[in-house]
């Protein structure tokens, strides 16, 4: 998902630039922005997945929803952060007289901050979804996806409990010993 939420920003980036900016001029120096927002977005994304396994181990008998409250906005904050440093550095950029260096800084600046706003709408969702998935205790995401949108049984329901009992008891250091 990191992946692509980096990729995903560059045609939106495009999208606003042209459509809703009205620049067409797009200068070849603008695809040496991809190096610049896959940096950056691949920071933001250690960023929020660090923050989210901290705040599991601070919570580890928690729901998703209690880590999420703690793990989101200090990880926003802190790619807002970043973001928003990066991005006025590009846009302060765009004073230079020099066409090409505008469009740029004026396209490279787009392309932080809707990186941000993917990173937002996108990882943290799916730092939420991987996280009821671990509870679960599956160990194959692409074939366990029957707990969201399969038939509902009794079996599944028995096998989640089991699964928060054991990670429970992991917490406290004792072993499930009746299932």
């Amino acid at each position: 998902m990191g992946l692509f939420q980096i990729i995903l920003s560059f045609p939106l980036a495009y999208f606003v630039y042209y459509f809703v900016g009205g620049v067409f001029f797009f200068p070849f120096l603008n695809f040496i922005g991809i190096f610049v927002v896959f940096a950056l977005g691949a920071d933001d994304v250690f960023v929020a997945v660090d923050k989210w396994k901290n705040a599991r181990n601070e919570l580890p008998s928690g729901t998703t929803e209690q880590v999420a409250a703690l793990a989101l906005p200090d990880a926003a904050y802190s790619m807002l952060l970043t973001s928003l440093t990066t991005a006025v550095a590009f846009f302060g950029t765009a004073i230079c007289p020099v066409g090409p260096i505008v469009c740029f800084a004026v396209f490279v600046g787009l392309l932080i901050t809707l990186d941000y706003l993917m990173n937002i709408l996108l990882v943290f969702p799916a730092l939420c979804l991987y996280d009821k998935w671990k509870i679960r205790g599956f160990k194959n995401m692409c074939v366990s996806f029957n707990w969201c949108c399969g038939k509902k049984d009794d079996t599944s329901k028995a096998s989640y409990e089991i699964a928060q009992r054991r990670s429970a008891e992991d917490a406290r250091g004792t072993t499930l010993t009746t299932l």
